[in-house]
C-alpha cells in the first residue's frame, strides 16, 4: 500500500470529521471531505481536499461517491465513517421519528457507508474502516436516552462486522471519545428545546433545566477534535491497530467503573454529572 492513502471521511463538514480531514489533508493524504453542507468544506478544499456531497441516509449519494472515488483513484485505503448527531430529551418527551431519525444516521448511515466501500476494499484485499463511537456506546446518559442507544448498536453491528471481515485483509476500528468541544452541541439543544415542548415535559422540568446546564459546560469545557484526529492518523499508518481507542481519561475510568462497580455505580455518577443542580 501507498503511503499517501486515498480516505473517505463522512461528516467532514464540522467537529471530529472536519478535524480530522484537515490534519490528514496536512499529512498528504489524499481526502475525500463528504458531508450534506459542502459550503462548509470550502476551507478544506482549498487545502486540497476533495469535497463530495453525501447524505449518509441516502444509499444513493454514498455509492455515487465511491463510484467517483474508485474512478479517480482505483482504490479507498481508509474509510473514516463519522456521521452522526446527537438528539436530546427524556425518552417519554423525544418524538419517536425523531429518535428514528436519529438511528438512521447514527447507525443505519454507518451501515450504508460500509456496504458501499466494501466491495472496492474485498477486491482490494486491504483497507482500514474506522468507526466513531462514543462513550456513550458504553454508559448511558439520562435526559439522552436515544443518542446512547444508537451508539451501543452501533458498537454491537461493529463487533459483528469485524468478525465478519476478518478474512478479507480489512482493519475494523470502533474510536469511542469521551464529550468533544464541537457543533454536536447545536442539534443536541435543538432537540431539547423540542422535547421540552411535549405533553409531559412539565414532568422532567427541572432534570431537563439541569441537563442544559450542565451538558452545555460539559460540551464547552471537553477535549479538542484534534485529539481524536491523532488518533485516526496513528490509525491508519498502523499496520495491526487495536480493535477500539478510548479518547480521553474520563472515558477510560468510566469503563473500568462499569466494568468493576456496574450499572448502580455508573447511574450515580451520571445522575450527578447531568442532573445536579
Amino acid at each position: 500500500m501507498q503511503n499517501r492513502k486515498v480516505i473517505l471521511i463522512t461528516g467532514a463538514s464540522s467537529g471530529i470529521g472536519y478535524a480530522t480531514a484537515k490534519l490528514l489533508l496536512e499529512e498528504k493524504h489524499i481526502v475525500y471531505c463528504t458531508a450534506r453542507r459542502v459550503d462548509k468544506m470550502q476551507e478544506l478544499q482549498k487545502l486540497g481536499g476533495k469535497v463530495l456531497y453525501v447524505d449518509v441516509t441516502d444509499e444513493k449519494t454514498l455509492k455515487q461517491a465511491v463510484q467517483i472515488i474508485i474512478g479517480t483513484e482505483n482504490r479507498i485505503d481508509v474509510v473514516f465513517a463519522n456521521s452522526g448527531y446527537g438528539c436530546t430529551g427524556a425518552l417519554e418527551t423525544v418524538d419517536i421519528e425523531d429518535a428514528k431519525a436519529e438511528f438512521d444516521v447514527n447507525l443505519f448511515g454507518v451501515a450504508r457507508t460500509i456496504k458501499a466501500v466494501m466491495p472496492q476494499m474485498r477486491k482490494q484485499g486491504y483497507g482500514h474502516i474506522i468507526v466513531t463511537s462514543s462513550l456513550a456506546g458504553i454508559v448511558s446518559t439520562p435526559i439522552m436516552p436515544y443518542y446512547p442507544a444508537s451508539k451501543q448498536a452501533l458498537e454491537g453491528m461493529i463487533d459483528g462486522f469485524r468478525m465478519e471481515t476478518e478474512k478479507f485483509g480489512i482493519k475494523v476500528v470502533k474510536i469511542q471519545p469521551y464529550f468533544v468541544d464541537t457543533s454536536f452541541i447545536i442539534p443536541a439543544m435543538q432537540t431539547l428545546s423540542k422535547a421540552a415542548t411535549s405533553e409531559s415535559a412539565t414532568a422532567y422540568k427541572e432534570q431537563i433545566a439541569a441537563f442544559k446546564k450542565n451538558f452545555t459546560k460539559l460540551i464547552t469545557s471537553s477535549q479538542q477534535a484534534v485529539k481524536v484526529a491523532k488518533i485516526v492518523s496513528r490509525i491508519i499508518s498502523t499496520k495491526n491497530p487495536k480493535r477500539q481507542y478510548s479518547v480521553g481519561i474520563r472515558c477510560t475510568l468510566l469503563k473500568i467503573v462499569k466494568r468493576t462497580l456496574g450499572n448502580w455505580a455508573v447511574d450515580k455518577i451520571m445522575i450527578k454529572r447531568f442532573l445536579d443542580k
